[in-house]
């Protein structure tokens, strides 16, 4: 099994890669470079800054903060499970509503990420339509967690509230740790299930065409 930092660029073995889309000759990955270079970005944008002390601001770490990114991990955190629910699927096509005929994705957003919630945070299953909704888009839209909170030693992973009165409480040390992991496993799924493969590599070629289009014609600008 191959993990996020084996992957060389064909240029040699001293050429690796950065993550980025203007560096890295996309254009020139196979499959499984796709999905190693793939997962080598989303740790590099995201799930080393959850697992860094000097970056990620814990509950109750110092007694003063002068900052807090407690709500702003959590809206990427969020956002990275949305976006991983959409290579799950495979992606997503409008199609125009049959009752007023303006475009709709299917599957959408929600569905997106309910389903890799389901499937690799298990645990957060019964939460996941607040987590999308009350969590997600409240944090997206407004900047504000819409009947909930984020808390530490809760003992549990999370206390479902009733959507009136009572909040629902989440465990941030132990969301961010339980999304971790299934990122890990997603990737690592997507070595050995040909399923998850074929729709994360439809999704991976339309979603970056631009960039294999724009490498392509820097290459021939030289040639």
């Amino acid at each position: 099994m191959t993990g996020p930092n084996d992957g060389a660029q064909p240029g040699g073995p001293q050429a690796v890669w950065t993550y980025t889309l203007d560096q890295d000759p996309i254009h020139t990955f196979d499959d499984d470079q796709k999905i190693t270079w793939m997962q080598g970005r989303v740790e590099r944008m995201l799930l080393v800054a959850f697992r860094d002390p000097k970056v990620r601001v814990r509950f109750n770490q110092e007694p003063q903060q002068p900052y807090d990114l407690n709500l702003g991990l959590m809206t990427l955190a969020c956002c990275a499970i949305e976006a991983l629910g959409r290579f799950l699927h495979g992606g997503s096509v409008s199609n125009p509503c049959k009752q007023c005929g303006s475009p709709r994705e299917e599957p959408g957003a929600g569905k997106c990420f309910r389903d890799f919630i389901c499937r690799y945070v298990p645990t957060y299953k019964p939460l996941a339509g607040p987590l999308y909704g009350s969590f997600r888009c409240a944090l997206a839209h407004s900047f504000a967690i819409r009947d909930g909170g984020l808390t530490h030693d809760l003992g549990e992973p999370f206390l479902q509230g009733d959507a009136k009165t009572t909040p629902h409480q989440i465990d941030f040390d132990r969301f961010i740790r339980d999304v971790d992991a299934g990122i890990r496993n997603y990737f690592d799924d997507l070595r050995g299930d040909s399923g998850l493969r074929a729709n994360f590599l439809k999704h991976w070629n339309n979603d970056y065409a631009f960039w294999i289009r724009w490498w392509k014609n820097k290459e021939e600008s030289k040639g």
